[in-house]
């Protein structure tokens, strides 16, 4: 695994395992060196989501989708936290 890699790998399984203060340091160690990568900002902003951050989230999957447009995951999840924050137009745009 590269550098890149492994730090996104720990964080994002620190995620699914639930241990969510651990997974957001992580993820946004990966921001801090990498500040372009896409996947360190979609998961952060699923994770914000998951907290409750909606307006948060928001900015973090925009600023994904900026660097992929076409990422569908992060564009589904972007959906979810549009309608979370009662905008439907956007939701149903996602």
């Amino acid at each position: 695994m590269n550098q890149l890699a492994e730090p996104l790998a720990a964080a994002l399984s620190l995620h699914q395992a639930g241990h969510m203060a651990e997974a957001e340091s992580g993820y946004r160690a990966v921001l801090k060196e990498h500040p372009d990568h896409v996947d360190a900002p979609h998961y952060l902003g699923v994770l914000l989501h998951q907290r409750g951050d909606n307006e948060d989230a928001a900015k973090l999957l925009d600023r994904a989708l900026g660097l992929a447009p076409d990422a569908s995951a992060c564009l589904s999840n972007r959906g979810l936290v549009a309608a979370a924050l009662g905008d439907l137009p956007h939701a149903v745009a996602c």
